[in-house]
């Protein structure tokens, strides 16, 4: 059934495209659960966007999340920012960024930086900063 924008849903788009199953075709249709397709996918879609009748209602994980964008377009949300923006706009855009976020903060790996004396500064404290280079050698040789 073609919907107000007289776009007609492909009922086999996210099947086709990233084979999930849904539970039932048509606009906005909810996703069938399954650990089969990789998480993390974020989908946003504006209330004017004759496309977002494809986006599921429902992800077929717990870390597929769906964005609404009131009054968006198609792609809206992804421009730049402008004062034209809705309050709704900065709210999703606000809410994408969050989730982006997260998930970055999940997958990034923990680094610890070891400091290691090096060079013939063996005595070098942890933490302290020492010259090094043509700066340090000038120094040196001044000091002596």
């Amino acid at each position: 059934a073609k919907l107000r924008w007289k776009v007609t849903p492909d009922v086999n788009y996210l099947q086709r495209r990233i084979d999930v199953q849904v539970e039932r075709p048509g606009a906005y249709p909810p996703a069938k659960r399954t650990k089969a397709v990789a998480g993390r996918i974020l989908f946003s879609w504006g209330t004017r966007d004759p496309w977002g009748t494809m986006v599921p209602s429902r992800g077929w994980a717990d870390d597929v999340e769906i964005v609404e964008v009131p009054g968006g377009g198609h792609c809206s949300d992804l421009q730049t920012p402008g004062p034209e923006d809705t309050e709704g706009m900065r709210r999703a855009r606000a809410n994408i960024s969050a989730i982006l976020g997260r998930w970055l903060m999940e997958v990034r790996p923990v680094r610890h930086m070891k400091l290691q004396p090096f060079g013939n500064h063996s005595s070098a404290h942890p933490g302290q900063l020492r010259s090094f280079g043509k700066a340090h050698h000038a120094e040196a040789t001044a000091e002596r």
